[in-house]
């Protein structure tokens, strides 16, 4: 179902596909202000025999983010486009699995000590994050900048429901990553609060809903072709696409 640039579906392919479309149709190929709902976070593979979002290596790409070491070593063995990743400046990388790792317990914490909070935040862009803009800006060398600003989440209802906040999506490669990972880190948050309240005596959380906000939708130069063949995979002929069209 598509509101303006407000998606909302009970799987991951049907938010996909309709995602990608509008920002193909968009000029420039570049849409501000996305944002979908996945009520069943479960439901994250793409079906699309162009596409061929590759779930062993997004859970591969999961596990290594959750256990907060920045050795990439096993993302390297996994892909070719890890090498591009493992980059410091000053000491500093930009890597998400260390930065959830540490705010973990605090999370945990809040949620079960005021369940009705909407403080439970973790950070993953921050001010330091500043010196790896110059790099790139004077050719030096170039660093990924984080993506993904934060992560929220919420209990209502005895539901748990999990927010993500995106400065930027690549369309045609990066987001059905992004939707893996955070999705799955979700579930495992639940799992753990879950484990933490039974001891508690507390009622367990059942899985709410994911939301995911993106202030800058794009496919990049690059990869148009390669949107336009994904997408004429799932509608047909790219000429009979319009924005009503799902």
């Amino acid at each position: 179902m598509l509101n303006g640039h407000m998606y909302i579906e009970d799987n991951f392919n049907e938010i996909y596909h309709q995602m990608l479309k509008d920002v193909y149709l968009a000029p420039n190929h570049e849409v501000t202000g996305v944002s979908y709902t996945l009520t069943n976070p479960e439901s994250v593979s793409v079906n699309n025999n162009v596409r061929k979002f590759d779930t062993d290596n997004a859970d591969i790409f999961f596990k290594w983010v959750l256990a907060g070491d920045p050795d990439m070593t096993i993302m390297k063995k996994a892909t070719k486009h890890a090498e591009m990743y493992d980059r410091e400046v000053d000491g500093r990388n930009p890597h998400y699995g260390p930065r959830i790792h540490m705010q973990l317990e605090e999370l945990y914490n809040e949620l079960i000590e005021n369940p009705s909070t909407r403080r439970a935040t973790m950070l993953i862009l921050e001010r330091k994050d500043q010196i790896f803009l110059a790099p790139k800006r004077e050719k030096r060398s170039t660093i990924e900048y984080p993506c993904c600003i934060s992560l929220t989440y919420f209990i209502r209802n005895n539901y748990f429901h999990a927010n993500t906040v995106m400065r930027s999506n690549n369309m045609a490669r990066t987001i059905c990553y992004d939707n893996y990972n955070f999705t799955h880190l979700q579930m495992y948050l639940l799992e753990q609060l879950n484990l933490k309240l039974v001891l508690l005596g507390k009622q367990k959380l059942t899985l709410g809903n994911y939301y995911h906000y993106i202030v800058n939708a794009h496919i990049v130069r690059g990869d148009v072709k390669h949107a336009g063949r994904i997408l004429t995979e799932k509608y047909g002929e790219l000429t009979k696409l319009t924005r009503i069209d799902a």
